[in-house]
């Protein structure tokens, strides 16, 4: 559990500040404050929102895991949950960011992992950023959205990759491990699109208060942001589409070829059906039969199978079915 308070003041970055001392910075009209709680027990989560007066439903959902991004306004404040998406060894992980923005002060909760290196970007944009007559917190809560936002790219071009690689797969004929690949990468596109589809509805919500919100400056850059997640989600649907056409494609394709061979041995089967009559029929022991007693009889039963095979193996040959 880590807690660092940032203090920003007359449009330069102060350093950390303890905890204890962040009612005394909001109360600084020329002071921001940067909250940043690293897996934070519920104690810890309490003192903060009392600090700050955080309603109990606010904090409810800041303690609250696994939720979709959405867009919570109060108040004096307003509570975004967003997430980031990264490439692991394992797969795609999905990790929470939560971010309450006030008055002069932006509080961030997240959890150990991939979020730190989004939340150390945003740091670094923000120590260059601001400046004097900036809103600083403001400021913040777009450099993180914005670096979450960016972290989905580098997802859909690995998808591109994949989906490359499956279709070239399904040319060389390795149909089962390339079906195997379309349904893991069709999974974490599954994924993906569970995240970016309410964050399309944040930012299309952050963008009608936009001058509440984030003031009339950050207007533009968050219509540039929900224009960024509009591509991520418009290029997801284009390379699901592939995918599905790639899917049908080889799914026709084996069906195709499955018809092939059960046509190919339905001839086969009707070539050895006749001759395999001819013979039953000589093999009946009648007294009285035509042909009985010809002593050709035996050339011409066999002259009869091998002709009638032939002319269907001829016939069936034509139509490409053998």
């Amino acid at each position: 559990m880590q807690s660092h308070v940032l203090v920003y003041r007359d449009g330069s970055p102060q350093g950390p500040v303890p905890l204890e001392q962040l009612s005394d910075v909001i109360a600084d009209p020329a002071a921001a404050a940067w909250v940043d709680l690293v897996d934070p027990d519920p104690e810890l989560l309490r003192t903060v929102a009392d600090e700050l007066g955080l309603h109990r439903i606010a904090l409810e959902d800041i303690e609250r895991r696994y939720m979709r991004p959405k867009l919570e306004r109060f108040s004096s404040y307003v509570v975004l949950e967003v997430q980031a998406i990264e490439i692991g060894e394992g797969g795609l992980r999905v990790e929470e960011l939560t971010i309450v923005l006030g008055h002069g002060y932006l509080v961030s909760v997240r959890t150990p992992g991939m979020v730190d290196q989004v939340v150390e970007a945003a740091r670094q944009r923000v120590d260059r950023a601001v400046a004097p007559g900036v809103e600083t917190a403001r400021l913040i809560a777009y450099c993180l959205i914005d670096e979450v936002v960016d972290g989905y790219f580098p997802v859909l071009e690995s998808f591109d990759g994949r989906v490359e690689s499956i279709e070239d797969g399904l040319l060389a004929g390795s149909g089962s491990e390339s079906l195997q690949a379309a349904l893991a990468i069709r999974r974490d596109m599954l994924l993906v699109r569970r995240v970016t589809n309410p964050m399309r509805e944040v930012l299309a919500s952050a963008v009608r208060v936009q001058d509440e919100l984030f003031g009339v400056e950050r207007g533009a850059e968050l219509r540039d942001l929900y224009d960024h997640v509009l591509r991520v989600h418009e290029e997801l649907e284009l390379q699901r589409d592939l995918l599905t056409g790639l899917m049908d494609a080889y799914q026709s394709s084996a069906a195709q070829r499955l018809n092939d061979v059960i046509l190919t041995l339905s001839a086969w089967a009707a070539i050895l059906i006749v001759p395999t009559l001819i013979a039953s029929i000589y093999g009946m022991n009648f007294q009285h039969m035509p042909e009985l007693d010809w002593r050709l009889g035996y050339a011409y039963a066999l002259a009869l199978m091998a002709g009638s095979a032939a002319g269907l193996y001829w016939l069936f040959r034509r139509r490409g079915w053998v």
